[in-house]
């Protein structure tokens, strides 16, 4: 059996005979269709699951009982009760998808490193959380601007996203028209038309199986600035700051803190203290 592991790598296989053993029915950021098979090929799955478990003395082959820390991690991203979903672009690597699973008093990571496989990992506290969410979010601030904000209507922020691409002057102009200074026009159309790094972050509550409550918000950086985009009080609008990777961490305290969406919390949408 497993011996107090904090990591544990599984097939789609094993996966799909625990959550058969276990009842469950979903997985937080995962597309339900990949885990679907007619029943007689899910039958073969299943078995071939089982037998791959037991080979590797992760349930017992009379009883079928799961190594109580192996028990411990798939609840964990089975019966979930907040998700963090983070889909990580690099530019020129792709992109990555992290899900941070809060069941009772454990974090469970949840990633796939190749496809088919699916990597768990216990965190043991928020603390860890957060120091592995600033590895993972390297972001430079725009010091001079940190305390700004500009609201957009979200229409034109996609306009003005998709003129970078083909004039970036004209999108410059269009960001000056709401507000944006000279320079930070400048850096922004610079960081939405070629951006090193995006990130987008879906935090969720869940109720069996049903999501009762969420918040969104995303990231985009050049080399020489990064950018938060964060709900308004309109749900047209969207607020835009300069932002790194405490900012990310702070905003994901608040909303563990909070038990709620922050959409509509004005308190909430404010730039994070520094």
């Amino acid at each position: 059996m497993v011996n107090n592991a904090k990591v544990i790598v599984l097939a789609r296989a094993e996966l799909i005979f625990l959550m058969n053993a276990l009842e469950a029915s979903h997985l937080a950021g995962m597309e339900m269709e990949e885990f679907s098979f007619p029943a007689d090929r899910l039958k073969k799955v299943i078995e071939s699951g089982r037998r791959s478990l037991t080979a590797r003395s992760l349930i017992d082959k009379d009883t079928l009982i799961i190594a109580p820390e192996l028990e411990t991690m798939v609840k964990g991203i089975f019966f979930r009760e907040r998700a963090i979903i983070m889909l990580r672009g690099i530019a020129r690597k792709g992109r990555q998808l992290f899900i941070f699973n809060f069941y009772k008093n454990i974090l469970v990571q949840h990633t796939m490193p190749v496809e088919g496989q699916h990597r768990l990992e216990v965190l043991t506290s928020n603390k860890d959380l957060f120091a592995h969410i600033n590895y993972l979010v390297p972001l430079k601030p725009v010091s001079k601007y940190k305390r700004l904000q500009n609201l957009l209507p979200s229409t034109d922020f996609m306009d003005i996203q998709r003129l970078t691409k083909s004039d970036k002057s004209k999108a410059k102009e269009h960001l000056k028209s709401f507000g944006f200074a000279e320079d930070r026009a400048s850096l922004m159309a610079e960081a939405l038309s070629n951006p090193a790094f995006t990130l987008s972050m879906i935090c969720l509550t869940i109720k069996r199986d049903k999501i009762t409550n969420g918040m969104a918000f995303g990231v985009f950086a050049s080399e020489d600035s990064s950018w938060g985009i964060w709900p308004g009080k309109n749900k047209s609008e969207i607020v835009i700051f300069p932002v790194d990777s405490d900012d990310v961490c702070i905003m994901l305290q608040k909303w563990l803190d909070s038990g709620k969406s922050t959409a509509g919390n004005p308190h909430l949408q404010k730039i994070p203290d520094r």
